[in-house]
């Protein structure tokens, strides 16, 4: 399935090798590439659009959607290849934000638990900060 030839690959490739860097792909997903992405002093890492992902599954191997998004999530980025792991990114209309206090762990999906700011003090227990999480799935 590895598509060496592939054109976004093959940029990305070149410009790995002008930057003196290296990088580890999913084979089999190059219509997915994004581009390249960096933390603060790692990278570059590619990144790949989950739902792109998801769609090549279904047309490429004639996986049900269920079947696609457990296959994925199991086997490729679900697993771990070293520090050079691809990211996978999703789209926020396909995501879900859980919203949990770090003291008293309440959490509340779609919006925070009492109507706090993200980085907020949590008003169910004063001691807590709100913070968001985006979950896919």
């Amino acid at each position: 399935m590895t598509n060496v030839d592939h054109p976004k690959r093959k940029q990305l490739v070149e410009q790995l090798e002008e930057m003196g860097a290296d990088a580890i792909f999913f084979d089999g997903f190059e219509d997915a590439i994004i581009g390249l992405c960096n933390q603060q002093y790692k990278g570059p890492f590619v990144a790949y659009d989950r739902a792109k992902c998801i769609d090549i599954l279904m047309k490429r191997d004639g996986m049900t959607h269920e079947e696609a998004e457990e296959m994925f999530g199991y086997n490729t980025e679900g697993c771990w290849a070293g520090e050079k792991t691809p990211f996978v990114f999703v789209d926020i209309e396909d995501a879900t934000e859980i919203f949990i206090c770090s003291a008293c762990e309440i959490a509340k999906i779609g919006d925070t638990p009492n109507g706090e700011n993200v980085g907020g003090e949590c008003l169910n227990c004063a001691g807590g900060e709100i913070k968001r999480f985006v979950c896919h799935g």
